[in-house]
């Protein structure tokens, strides 16, 4: 692998220069280069005078990096960018979603409130042609480096990462109030207080999931639906969170 690091240096990649453009292509070339990361593509354009904002600017610029893989024949290349603050789309000129063949999607857990997590976990999706890979959860190993897929979307790893505390809220409930005492409600504002979750939706996500997992039960007492841990109950009283 080489790296080439360009920082402050950023005229240095003027790929509208023919002549660069030819240095360029030759070094990598040289060095049997197969793959070519340019991270990340703002610094890159505004060293040029070029605006992300632009179809033109972002236009010439991706014209060019196109002829430089042609030259230095490089099969496969990738360009970083970043989105907004709160929105899920590359930042900028609509070129650049519609120059890529794929478009990877590189974002960060998100709190009830939809605020980015800033210590949260990663998950990458991508899609475009022949490919189709939804978001998935990543695992990364400091020791090398990489990357694994563990599989869920943001909401399941969401919802997976509360369902022992619906457990815990049950069984505290059971050992002062009694077996079957909490319903929904109460369950709710207790989760909800535990793991800072203020949506409904989400907190009966949250619940649900429990039950299927059978780490709490629901039984219809009166009118209302209460929960409990240990057995399963059997009968026309058992059932579930729905």
């Amino acid at each position: 692998m080489m790296l080439w690091n360009l920082r402050g240096y950023g005229r240095a990649f003027d790929l509208l220069d023919d002549a660069v453009r030819a240095e360029l292509a030759e070094r990598l070339g040289e060095a049997e280069t197969s793959v070519l990361i340019l991270d990340c593509l703002n610094p890159a354009l505004v060293a040029l005078g070029l605006s992300e904002s632009s179809n033109d600017d972002t236009g010439k610029f991706l014209a060019a990096f196109d002829e430089l893989l042609v030259e230095a024949g490089i099969d496969d290349a990738l360009i970083v960018h970043h989105m907004g603050h709160s929105a899920e789309r590359a930042r900028g000129a609509s070129k650049l979603q519609g120059w890529p063949e794929v478009n990877w999607k590189y974002v960060r857990e998100r709190a009830d409130d939809e605020s980015e997590v800033e210590s949260g976990a990663r998950f990458l999706s991508a899609y475009g042609r022949d490919v189709d890979a939804g978001e998935s959860a990543l695992a990364y190993d400091a020791a090398t480096r990489r990357l694994t897929f563990l599989g869920g979307t943001r909401r399941q790893y969401g919802i997976e990462q509360h369902v022992e505390t619906v457990a815990d809220v049950v069984r505290k409930s059971t050992e002062s109030e009694g077996a079957y005492t909490i319903n929904m409600t109460t369950l709710k504002d207790r989760l909800g207080q535990q793991i800072g979750v203020s949506r409904n939706e989400t907190l009966v996500s949250i619940v649900n999931a429990a039950v299927e997992r059978d780490l709490v039960h629901s039984r219809k007492v009166g009118t209302s639906k209460r929960f409990g841990v240990g057995p399963e109950p059997t009968g026309e009283d058992g059932g579930d969170a729905a």
